[in-house]
């Protein structure tokens, strides 16, 4: 017989769902359960237990973002933590070195976040989680000096580890390991490594993209011109002054970061009084899905291009960068213009009346990018974890769970 919950019935179902022994949870898991389950305090309602394990097994995300790093790793795990949760039905809690933005758009998007306390070393902080969270897994997207020693260690507490990007030698010590197909990812050894990468295009951990709305044949073509974060290399200018000189109808979009150099703004007015400057736009998407083209330095951004099904001209700031674009030219999703610092204002020109004049080639840029990119490479890591921890948690089964397992019992 079914009737309405006490106080009391409600504060153990908060614990159960928590995870968490009496008088342990913080006033902010509490906050972020009720973020997701708004009515679980309801007192009106009739209360009915709900039909999920009595333990939900929980993954450990680790990154970090804010100025220094900018928000890539954490936006690309909060990519792949909605698919843990929505989809394989795994409880997702974040670990991280936090500056304020990081933390508060992971609380944003409805995840628990445990903060490092100051002055605590990393791996001692992450063992405490570990002991008092019980994950059945880690995903690491990591830039700090985290040993592989240090991973072998997490995993000893009966836990998977696996790795989004990772070119440092943790990757060895991995349970998986999360790759772009890039010159740099193959030019790593990976003799040693305890398993395969998963190394393609489709374990890119990025949103689909916002939908365009349809031209009217009579508009022009729009360009959006990116330098990228503080722009050292002055890539938009040269960018400005190339596309100034295009007598095409081009309607031309500067996105400049927010820690790009102050007077920008002044100095692209006076040089081309006809292109819009936004700083720090709310909506970077909405300018990625209302472009037909991009003029970037290779960075982040290449990658929402391509899932949008934009042709791209890539600047390199850096060798590194410039190998990263060229593997995105070979797949015809846009084309390499090399280094910065050899390149002219008439190169980018030239390239930029190619694309103009062939729309062929743009279609088939477009469609290269949202083939390789399809925006479901955080669904499939997601999967890939799932996996993982039930073929764990079915190795370590006693017999006697296995055979129940097999019979439906």
């Amino acid at each position: 017989m079914t009737g309405k919950p006490g106080i009391s019935t409600l504060i153990e179902e908060a614990y159960r769902r928590l995870q968490a022994n009496e008088g342990t949870a913080t006033l902010s898991d509490l906050i972020d359960l009720l973020n997701r389950e708004p009515g679980l305090f309801d007192l009106s309602a009739t209360y009915r237990p709900v039909s999920v394990p009595e333990i939900r097994e929980t993954v450990m995300v680790r990154c970090d973002g804010g100025d220094a790093l900018g928000m890539v790793h954490v936006r690309r795990c909060l990519s792949v933590a909605r698919s843990l949760a929505a989809s394989e039905g795994l409880d997702v809690r974040f670990a991280v070195i936090g500056e304020r933005q990081a933390i508060d758009e992971i609380r944003a998007a409805g995840f628990a976040v445990d903060v490092m306390p100051e002055g605590a070393e990393e791996i001692d902080w992450l063992l405490d989680l570990a002991q008092y969270h019980r994950p059945a897994a880690w995903l690491l997207d990591l830039r700090t000096a985290l040993t592989p020693h240090a991973v072998l260690r997490l995993k000893a507490t009966d836990t998977l580890v696996a790795v989004i990007d990772d070119v440092s030698t943790r990757r060895l010590v991995a349970d998986a390991a999360f790759y772009p197909p890039l010159p740099q990812v193959f030019a790593l050894d990976w003799s040693l490594a305890e398993r395969e990468p998963a190394v393609g295009w489709e374990w890119v951990p990025i949103e689909p993209a916002t939908r365009a709305q349809p031209k009217r044949a009579d508009m022009s073509l729009h360009a959006l011109v990116a330098g990228g974060g503080a722009d050292p290399q002055g890539v938009t200018l040269l960018a400005v002054k190339a596309l100034a000189g295009i007598d095409r109808g081009l309607r031309v979009t500067v996105a400049l970061a927010a820690n790009a150099p102050e007077g920008l703004e002044r100095r692209i007015e006076e040089l081309a009084p006809q292109v819009g400057v936004l700083r720090d736009p709310a909506d970077m998407q909405g300018l990625i899905a209302g472009a037909d083209l991009a003029l970037i330095s290779f960075g982040t951004l290449a990658w929402d291009l391509a899932v949008a099904g934009v042709p791209a001209l890539y600047v390199g700031l850096n060798e590194d960068h410039e190998l990263s674009a060229e593997a995105f030219a070979r797949t015809g999703m846009g084309v390499s213009l090399g280094l910065a610092a050899f390149l002219k204002e008439k190169a980018i020109a030239d390239a930029v009346e190619d694309l103009l004049d062939d729309p062929e080639m743009r279609r088939a840029m477009s469609a290269a990018g949202r083939m390789n990119l399809d925006g479901r490479g955080s669904a499939r890591i997601a999967a890939r974890l799932r996996h993982l921890v039930d073929e764990r948690r079915h190795a370590l089964a006693g017999p006697a769970t296995q055979v129940a397992s097999r019979t439906g019992t």
